[in-house]
């Protein structure tokens, strides 16, 4: 099963998704995962359990900038902000073709997909 996990998730929905990982991977505990955009950290039955965001997109927060997780060599995590050339990202995404909204949400913050994330999290 695929699906998003936001920070307002309930804790059943990560619950199913440590029982599989568990299967399949044995004991652990952190997990390391990201695509839903948004940073966070989270303990859930005594793992931890990370989503890095997405170092590529702002996570719709009305602000230009993107974020990323650092992991130092003590395992501890740091997530970080990281400032770009806005401009000349909206230009290279329009040149690509990769006109479907997300090239104006590098300036605006705003996500054209916020349809996807929990009411929560919209704005």
């Amino acid at each position: 099963m695929a699906r998003f996990l936001w920070s307002v998730s309930d804790e059943a929905n990560f619950l199913e998704e440590l029982d599989a990982l568990n299967m399949l991977c044995g004991d652990f505990d952190t997990v390391i995962c990201g695509h839903s955009g948004i940073a966070f950290e989270r303990e859930i039955a005594g793992v931890q359990w990370v989503n890095a965001g997405a170092i590529g997109m702002p996570p719709h927060d009305g602000t230009p900038l993107t974020e990323f997780l650092r992991i130092a060599a003590d395992r501890a995590l740091t997530f970080e902000t990281l400032t770009y050339d806005v401009e000349s990202a909206e230009q290279d995404m329009k040149s690509a073709g990769l006109t479907q909204g997300y090239d104006v949400a590098l300036k605006t913050g705003i996500w054209p997909s916020e349809d996807v994330s929990p009411q929560s999290l919209r704005r």
